[in-house]
């Protein structure tokens, strides 16, 4: 969560659809609560004393609670985390006995109406204190209609859990108490606590963690105390004087409005500050200040408060991940002064790339008490799970309270597959010669429609691999299709992703370049994705022969999706192009190199030799080295059968080829020399250098970004 901003709002162009409306309907009733549903998404309805609202609550959502305590406890903060039941257990009894009494009896009814053991659920609640977002506000100055809006976006995993994750199990909960103000809360199905919510009075509140070396598990814990704001406080001044005064535990930041205020909180064990909107406070290099709003990452823009969390204020050079959402958020809310609203603050919103991941996010509007939610799914079922690809649904809060809910109105995608299939046949590939020798075939492909981002749809496109791989499931290549909207022509580009299997920096590369209008295919590689077999493979099995095959493959995959790009109707033909990173941009620079038909290149982290990586000794091939040479695999026998197949080998080819190199300066992985030879042997084209080992262009990624795409854009 502390790189919530680390990627967000690096796609170019914001996404926004006309709303549609959802008609509830009642799933479940027990004394004291209504389940309802809207489509795929729930809201519960809970009213009267903490112990009824809480045996309503279990009753209703038994096993959804079990399932989530299973996955946020067991399997995430047991299992992966490696954390112990007994250090939960201290949090809680240090935390407990700072959280009110109305909850205790909340959290005791869950676990008499849903059959669970109240200590799990206890611990539940314990896991936010140990495992430490993003946030915007404006004002009614700055609004296109009058209005107070906040954003808040969740970016926690998607895949916690191992068979069920919590998304499947997401929740907006609405409490009506006896005693108090009524309020919703996004979460999940037996979550307690508040991290993003409304109340009826038009209090709204969102939370971004932001670390800091004063922090204490001896304080009220913060996902009730938030709530406590929403259960007690009527007002934006009310909400200050509660979280000044009561013993808070460790570093974060929150937006706080009303219909009539907005701030922004930073705040540790120790020390509080408030920043109102256009707060000249704010401008301290290199924070600006912007007329009529508040926005917050996860970094520290007081100074003392800053002290305790980092050792050189300048986020930039710090917290660059976080300093990236602030700035470009900023940014963007700039240029929309005066003509915010709900579809802007939505827009904001889905500029997160596709592939990060947001567990929930919402645009709250405290002047009329509604609340627009999105909620992700279970990447196991969804390729794109994200809140930010889902639609976003309008809640009345007032009209919920009531008892009365209204239609939600839907923005955003539709969330129903439109069932589009196309298949055909690409004969247009062309021979090559040489070492990747190979000889034209007209082969089928199939394409199916998987998601419409506004601009940009994203399709499933499989066709034949030519081989070789001994594993069937392996000779068929998956892809995914950027397009686009419009007729074009567009100019195009083949994608290929780093080595760590997760896609996630191929996914970014690819949505950011087709919102710029090129059409991308990311590719999956032999061996990663849909592509992997489920045999487990004896490595004493491995010949050096199938490492080169599954190279050679590699390059025939590659040279075949560009085939296919040349011959779609929307592209033109003469402006396909590649894009690779790291593991991508090897096969991609031997691919481009053996086919000698793109029109440019950008090659991220690569270089002219496959065995400079290997020989390197970094930590990432010390494995397929220590490989080798147990079987007796000399250097010399390597670079006899890899030689002939690495990309300085095969520069001709790019000769008539626009490129973009972009290198690290210190990689261990690939290093710097080898970089240095292959950029001489191509030329000396267009290269940018950034300071660090082979993970450090994280640190630049919207700079890159936008090399990259202007490099593919440009004539």
């Amino acid at each position: 969560m502390r790189s919530a901003f680390l990627l967000l709002l690096l796609s170019l162009t914001p996404l926004f659809a006309g709303p549609d409306t959802v008609v509830p309907e009642v799933e479940a009733r027990t004394p004291n609560g209504v389940l309802y549903r809207y489509g795929e998404r729930r809201v519960l309805v809970v009213s009267g004393s903490p112990m009824q609202r809480g045996l309503a609550h279990g009753r209703l959502l038994k096993a959804e609670i079990k399932s989530n305590i299973q996955a946020f406890l067991y399997d995430w903060g047991l299992g992966r985390r490696g954390k112990k039941r007994e250090e939960f257990r201290a949090i809680w009894n240090s935390i407990s006995t700072h959280i009110p009494a109305h909850y205790h009896a909340e959290l005791a009814g869950l676990a008499e109406g849903s059959g669970l053991p109240l200590a799990d659920l206890q611990l539940l609640h314990a896991i936010p204190s140990r495992f430490h977002c993003t946030g915007t506000a404006a004002m009614p100055e700055v609004t296109r209609d009058g209005k107070v809006y906040h954003t808040r976006s969740l970016d926690y995993s998607l895949d916690i859990g191992d068979t069920v994750r919590p998304q499947t199990n997401s929740l907006l909960l609405v409490t009506v108490p006896d005693e108090g103000v009524a309020h919703a809360t996004v979460g999940w199905a037996g979550f307690l606590g508040c991290v993003t919510g409304l109340n009826v009075e038009g209090v709204s509140v969102g939370e971004m963690g932001s670390s800091s070396k004063d922090e204490s598990y001896d304080g009220f814990p913060m996902i009730f105390l938030l709530r406590e704001v929403l259960y007690r406080c009527k007002n934006l001044e009310e909400a200050k004087q509660l979280w000044t005064r009561t013993p808070r535990t460790c570093g974060y930041n929150f937006i706080f409005c009303d219909p009539g205020g907005i701030t922004a909180v930073e705040c540790n064990r120790s020390r509080i500050r408030f920043f109102g909107p256009g707060d000249e406070a704010e401008n301290v290099a290199p924070h600006f200040a912007i007329r009529g709003v508040v926005r917050r990452c996860n970094h520290f823009v007081d100074k003392e408060l800053a002290a305790t969390q980092r050792d050189v204020y300048d986020p930039r050079k710090s917290q660059p991940s976080s300093w990236s959402g602030y700035d470009v958020q900023g940014g963007i809310l700039k240029n929309d002064l005066g003509a915010i609203d709900a579809s802007t603050m939505i827009e904001l919103l889905r500029s997160y790339p596709p592939v990060h991941p947001c567990l929930h996010q919402a645009v709250m509007c405290p002047t009329d008490r509604s609340i627009w939610v999105s909620q992700a799914k279970d990447p196991a079922h969804d390729p794109l799970p994200g809140a930010q690809n889902q639609a976003f649904l309008r809640y009345d809060l007032p009209a919920l309270v009531k008892g009365e809910p209204s239609p939600a109105q839907r923005a955003g995608p539709s969330e129903v597959d439109d069932g589009t299939i196309e298949t055909g046949q690409v004969r247009g590939e062309r021979a090559i010669e040489g070492v990747f020798a190979h000889e034209p075939k007209v082969f089928d492909w199939r394409l199916e429609y998987l998601r419409n981002l506004g601009d940009v749809s994203i399709h499933h496109l499989t066709y034949p691999s030519p081989g070789p791989s001994r594993f069937p499931i392996n000779l068929t290549v998956h892809a995914e299709y950027y397009r686009p909207e419009g007729k074009g022509p567009f100019p195009a580009a083949v994608v290929l992703h780093i080595s760590d299997g997760r896609f996630y920096v191929a996914r970014l590369l690819a949505a950011s370049l087709a919102r710029r209008g090129v059409a991308s295919l990311f590719i999956q590689l032999p061996y990663y994705g849909d592509r992997r077999p489920e045999v487990k493979v004896d490595p004493n099995e491995v010949a050096l022969e199938d490492a080169v095959g599954v190279i050679k493959q590699a390059v025939h995959d590659i040279r075949r999706g560009a085939a296919w790009l040349r011959e779609r109707p929307e592209v033109n033909s003469e402006r396909v192009g590649l894009v690779g990173a790291s593991l991508g941009s090897f096969a991609g620079q031997m691919a481009a190199g053996a086919d000698g038909g793109f029109d440019r290149c950008a090659f991220l982290l690569g270089g002219g030799s496959l065995l400079a990586p290997l020989y390197s000794r970094a930590r990432e091939t010390r494995k397929v080295l220590a490989y080798l040479e147990g079987r007796g695999l000399t250097r010399e026998k390597v670079e006899a059968a890899i030689g002939p197949l690495e990309p300085i080998r095969h520069v001709d080819g790019l000769k008539d080829t626009r490129i973009l190199m972009i290198n690290c300066d210190a990689d261990p992985v690939v290093p710097p020399e080898s970089t240095r030879t292959y950029w001489e042997a191509l030329g000396k084209p267009e290269i940018h250098w950034y300071k660090g080992d082979h993970y450090a262009i994280k640190n630049h990624v919207i700079e890159v970004l936008s090399r990259v795409t202007g490099h593919f854009v440009g004539g």
